[in-house]
């Protein structure tokens, strides 16, 4: 078998160093600059973006509504989160329910749980709170 690591990791470094000297060549040019402004602007609006989502969604929570009406705007939120298995102490989780490298089959143990109810000895089913916002334009 043959190996080519070298050669592709040489081929990176050449198409990087490539792509850093055409970054340069072109880093006094207005456009280039106006790219730079936008990519940073748009990198700020989306944090602001994120941050004003996680105020409707906590103002929807708080207030117990199933959505808001506001400037012609319908905002939702959907519960995206999903129940996990939290494990309290490995030594009281039957044996059935370990990987072999000590580590609890999470997975088996919530499908156990959902079918049957049982919660297996050391665990705890918990769900994160998790919501996604949903936005429509009011008909």
């Amino acid at each position: 078998m043959e190996f080519n690591l070298i050669k592709v990791c040489n081929e990176i470094n050449f198409k990087k160093g490539e792509l850093d000297s055409l970054k340069y060549q072109l880093s006094n040019l207005p456009i280039y600059q106006r790219i730079k402004e936008l990519e940073n602007e748009i990198a700020e609006h989306e944090k602001k973006m994120q941050v004003e989502e996680k105020q409707i969604i906590t103002f929807i929570l708080e207030k117990n509504l199933k959505e808001i009406e506001h400037t012609g705007m319908i905002y939702k939120i959907k519960d995206t989160s999903r129940p996990s298995v939290e494990v309290e102490d490995i030594k009281l989780v039957p044996s059935e329910f370990i990987r072999i490298k000590e580590e609890v089959d999470k997975n088996s143990i919530l499908k156990m749980y959902k079918e049957t109810g049982i919660l297996i000895p050391g665990t705890n089913v918990v769900q994160i709170p998790k919501y996604k916002l949903d936005i429509k334009y009011k008909k």
